[in-house]
């Protein structure tokens, strides 16, 4: 179809008789002429010129459901209106209005009755078109933007529907013109918020933030995206987030550009107090502020005792994953920590306390003043003062030991006092100091100075000797009595002697 311009600049009423229009069999329709050669032939000539808006014949037209208006005067405009049947008694209108320069040159599309004065443009205006380009819905002097619009609720907003014909949401502000919701429904809890000082909510229409997002969902401990307040994603790698709970399917970094990297508080009575610390030197602190170490606590370590479980027994490990079984619980061959108590009366019993364990697969050293002073091998030799292992002995140590009790279980010597004992003669035992300087089966001070002694086996081989020396004892003193029987003979005969000797 042809394009038709129509340029209106009279302000007066077109009313055309009935008689002078026509609408020819091909479609053109002729108004104020009944040869009409376009689809709208419009006649100027044919209309009543003079009258205004307001003359009783153009508002007692009711029969006319199309009306173009014009004026006499460039101030007045024109105006291109669609009326209502008769029939239903309310005579509104719809109006297409250019104001003319009296009322800015606006273009008017508005809906209503005529105002008491018979004018037209006084229909209440439903959109206005200014000289710049600005655009008024809901407002005739829309000076904000392009797009203007002026509606309280959600009723009078930007309503988007889906092409089924369901409410897909809505643009809307609220009845005090103080909140802008874009909402799903006439619900804005539903939707988005931005109140007059630019917080935006969703969830909430009373945001205390730059942004709040309220909602009742929470994980609950569990991978549950579709429970997030708040979600990045790169459609791979997901951050999803609750107001208690932050998880990610892939790695969390967090970090700074500088200064610490992270700092874990306790908000209390309006002062902060820091619990953990992670400085920019990957430094942890713990209690402190200033953590002087890969890992500083202030305060106690609290470890769980051992468990049957391989590879997951509390513990301070070097490797976690080189645990060996102990009385039915997991230790770690590099490790320290606590296990059940063995009583020895059942497999498998453990009764309170808890030990302590420290545990070293290779051994364990013990270091003062940066010397090592005590070494336990992975053998079990125990070397005091000395780092050096002692085959052969479980403790060996470089210095004096003190003690008031030492127990030795060892042999003993009671076989001395057996009948088959052969018991060196005191010659023997003159010849092997001559010979040897000391005593037979006790080693010298060479030796001794060498090699030391056995604490046991010495003290086993001086009892040997002390009951070999009660036996030469006992020996003599059998013999001394006998001397002394003897002697006591002597005598008596030597005094019977001198008794004869006097007699003669």
């Amino acid at each position: 179809m042809k394009k038709i311009i129509l340029s209106l600049t009279i302000g007066l009423t077109a009313l055309v008789n009935a008689q002078e229009n026509k609408i020819e069999s091909t479609g053109n329709v002729g108004i104020g002429t009944t040869d009409p050669k376009f689809k709208l032939h419009i006649i100027k000539d044919k209309v009543n010129n003079g009258h205004y808006l307001n003359n009783s014949n153009i508002i007692e037209n009711e029969d006319s459901r199309l009306q173009i208006l014009s004026a006499n005067s460039h101030q007045a405009g024109s105006m291109l209106f669609l009326s209502n049947a008769p029939s239903d008694g309310n005579n509104k209108h719809w109006s297409f209005h250019h104001t003319g320069i009296t009322r800015n040159n606006r273009l008017e599309i508005g809906y209503g009755t005529s105002a008491a004065s018979g004018e037209f443009w006084d229909i209440n205006s439903k959109m206005t078109v200014l000289t710049n380009g600005n655009v008024g819905i809901g407002t005739n002097n829309p000076l904000h933007g392009k797009l203007q619009i002026s509606g309280k609720g959600a009723n009078e907003g930007i309503t988007l529907w889906s092409n089924s014909g369901e409410l897909s949401s809505r643009i809307w502000t609220d009845p005090a013109k103080t909140l802008f919701h874009i909402s799903r429904g006439t619900d804005p809890l539903q939707g988005i918020t931005l109140n007059k000082i630019g917080n935006v909510g969703i969830g909430t229409t009373t945001p205390l933030a730059q942004l709040e997002v309220k909602s009742t969902n929470t994980f609950g401990g569990l991978w549950a995206p579709v429970r997030s307040f708040f979600t990045v994603t790169d459609g791979t790698n997901t951050l999803i987030m609750d107001p208690n709970e932050i998880y990610t399917n892939s790695k969390l970094h967090i970090g700074s550009k500088s200064g610490d990297i992270v700092e874990f508080r306790n908000l209390a009575e309006g002062a902060n107090q820091t619990k953990m610390l992670i400085k920019a030197n990957g430094n942890v602190g713990i209690g402190t502020i200033e953590p002087k170490s890969k890992l500083d606590v202030n305060g106690a370590i609290t470890i769980k005792k051992a468990s049957n479980v391989d590879n997951a027994s509390p513990a301070i490990t070097l490797n976690v994953k080189d645990d060996f079984l102990y009385d039915g619980e997991y230790i770690n061959h590099y490790g320290f920590g606590f296990h059940g108590y063995q009583d020895g009366s059942t497999t498998g019993h453990y009764s309170n306390p808890t030990n302590t364990y420290l545990s070293g697969h290779f051994g364990i050293d013990f270091f003062t003043k940066g010397v090592n002073r005590m070494r336990i091998s992975r053998g079990g030799i125990v070397s005091i003062g000395a780092v050096n292992r002692q085959e052969g002995y479980k403790l060996a140590v470089n210095g004096k030991i003190k003690a008031k009790e030492i127990k030795v279980e060892t042999g003993w010597s009671d076989f001395v006092f057996e009948k088959q004992y052969n018991l060196p003669s005191l010659e023997q035992v003159e010849n092997h100091i001559k010979e040897k300087g000391h005593l037979k089966d006790i080693p010298s001070a060479k030796e001794v100075s060498e090699n030391g002694i056995f604490l046991g086996e010495m003290n086993s081989k001086l009892l040997q000797k002390i009951e070999e020396l009660t036996l030469y004892t006992i020996a003599q003193e059998k013999k001394i009595t006998q001397l002394e029987s003897l002697n006591k003979k002597l005598i008596d005969l030597q005094v019977r002697l001198e008794k004869l000797e006097l007699k003669n």
